[in-house]
C-alpha cells in the first residue's frame, strides 16, 4: 500500500513529508482518510485569518487554485476601517499564493456591519458568493446580533456585485435563521445542478440556526435569485468528546455506491484543547450519507456521522494537529471529483485542507482574539480519501 501512496503524492504534485492515517465504516464501505502536511502558504500580518474558501483549478480559473476569505481591510484595524472579501491564487495549490487583494467590501453598502464566510459557487454562467454577515453600521464598530447570509453575484470573481434592494444600496439577506441570534457561522453552498442529481433548484445550502431548540443542519434549496425552499433538516455530525458540530463543506463526487445511496459530503471542524483556548485542533471527520436525495432515495436523509481520527498539521503538540477552522478545496460547484479509477485499487479522492495553525486565542478562552497578530497565517495540507 505504501507504494502507490507515495506515487500518487509525486502525481498530484505536493512534497511528500510525514503521514497519519486513519479508517472509518460508513454506506457499507470501509473508508481510509490520509493527511500529510506540507507547509505555510500565506501570511497577511495584522488581518483575521480563518474560514477560507478555495475553489480547485479548472478553465474557469485559468487553471489556478483561488483562495477567498474575509477580513479586515486595512491591516491593523478594526472594522470601523472597513472589511473586504480578499482572493489570492496558486498555480498548484501549496506554493506561490499571490499578494491577496480586496474583490468585495462592506464600505460601498448600506448596512453591512462585520463579515464571515465568503463561500463561491459557479452557476455555469456566473459567481455566486454567499456571505455569512451581521447587519449595522461598520463605522460605529458596533454591528448588531443576528446573523444572517448575504450573496454577492458577478461574471468573474473581480467583478462582483453586492445583491440589493431593487432601487436601493441595501444588501438583501438571502438566508436568516428564527430568534435574535440568526444563523450559525459554518454555513455552505453547492451547486447540485452539475452533479446529475435533482437540479431543481439547483443551489443548496446547508447551515444551522441558532434560534431552533436543536442543533440540526438545515438543508435548503434556491433557483440563486429567489427565497430559500425548505427542504430538510438532520442531525449534526457531533464529537461529544470534544463539544464539536461539524457542518458538510464538500461532496464526494461519483461515489461506487451513488446511484443507489447518494453522494456522501464531508467536513473538518476545530475546537480548543481542554483547559487551553491558545490553539485549535481538529478530532476527526463528519460525514453526511446523501446531502442531495433524488427520487427512490430517503428524505430526510440519515443523521451526520462522526469518525475519531488522527490528521497531519504544519503544527502539533500533545494535544493534536493545530487546525482553527480548516476547509477543503473544492470545484466551482461544491464538490471533490476522483481520480481516474486505477484496476485493483481503491476509489480515490484527493484534496487540500487549508487552515490557520497559529496561536489564535488566549488561555483558558476558546475564541479568536489574536487577528491582530502578525503571526497569523494560513497553512495546508494534503488529503486522501479511498473508498474500498
Amino acid at each position: 500500500m505504501r507504494s502507490w501512496l507515495v506515487l500518487l503524492g509525486v502525481v498530484f504534485g505536493a512534497p511528500l513529508g510525514a503521514d497519519q492515517m486513519f479508517v472509518f465504516v460508513a454506506r457499507g464501505r470501509l473508508y481510509e482518510v490520509v493527511t500529510r502536511q506540507i507547509g505555510r502558504v500565506l501570511e497577511f500580518p495584522g488581518h483575521w485569518l480563518y474560514e477560507p474558501s478555495i475553489v480547485t483549478p479548472s478553465g474557469l480559473t485559468g487553471g489556478n487554485y483561488l483562495l477567498l476569505f474575509s477580513s479586515n481591510l486595512e491591516s491593523g484595524k478594526d472594522i470601523d476601517h472597513g472589511e473586504a472579501i480578499f482572493l489570492s491564487t496558486s498555480p498548484n495549490g501549496y506554493s506561490q499564493f499571490s499578494d491577496p487583494q480586496p474583490i468585495l467590501t462592506n464600505t460601498s453598502v448600506q448596512d453591512l456591519c462585520d463579515m464571515g464566510d465568503a463561500r463561491p459557487v459557479w452557476d455555469g454562467a456566473q459567481w455566486h458568493v454567499y456571505v455569512y454577515a451581521v447587519q449595522g453600521d461598520y463605522h460605529t464598530n458596533k454591528c448588531g446580533q443576528t446573523a444572517v447570509v448575504f450573496e454577492a453575484a458577478g461574471g468573474s470573481l473581480t467583478s462582483l456585485s453586492w445583491v440589493t434592494y431593487p432601487g436601493t444600496n441595501q444588501v438583501r439577506p438571502i438566508v436568516a435563521g428564527t430568534g435574535s441570534k440568526g444563523v450559525a457561522e459554518d454555513m455552505q453552498w453547492f451547486f447540485t445542478g452539475a452533479s446529475g442529481d435533482d437540479p431543481s433548484p439547483p443551489f443548496l445550502v446547508t447551515y444551522n440556526d441558532w434560534g431552533r431548540p436543536d442543533t440540526n443542519v438545515l438543508a435548503s434549496r434556491s433557483d440563486g435569485t429567489n427565497d430559500l425552499e425548505t427542504w430538510y433538516d438532520v442531525p449534526v455530525a457531533y464529537d461529544s468528546d470534544h463539544q464539536t458540530l461539524v457542518l458538510p463543506d464538500a461532496i464526494l463526487a461519483n461515489t461506487q455506491d451513488a446511484a443507489a445511496l447518494g453522494d456522501p459530503a464531508i467536513g473538518l471542524e476545530s475546537n480548543c484543547g481542554a483547559g487551553d483556548g491558545r490553539y485549535q485542533y481538529v478530532y476527526g471527520i463528519g460525514l453526511y450519507n446523501d446531502l442531495t436525495p433524488a427520487s427512490g432515495r430517503p428524505v430526510p436523509p440519515a443523521p451526520g456521522m462522526f469518525f475519531p481520527g488522527s490528521l497531519e498539521s504544519v503544527a502539533n503538540d500533545d494535544n493534536g494537529p493545530r487546525m482553527f477552522r480548516p476547509r477543503l478545496a473544492r470545484n466551482e460547484y461544491g464538490y471533490i471529483v476522483p481520480v481516474p479509477d486505477v484496476p485493483g485499487l481503491p476509489r480515490i479522492w484527493r484534496s487540500y485542507l487549508y487552515y490557520n495553525d497559529a496561536q489564535v486565542g488566549s488561555k483558558g478562552e476558546c475564541g479568536y482574539s489574536r487577528w491582530f497578530s502578525s503571526s497569523q497565517r494560513f497553512s495546508v495540507s494534503y488529503i486522501e480519501i479511498r473508498e474500498m
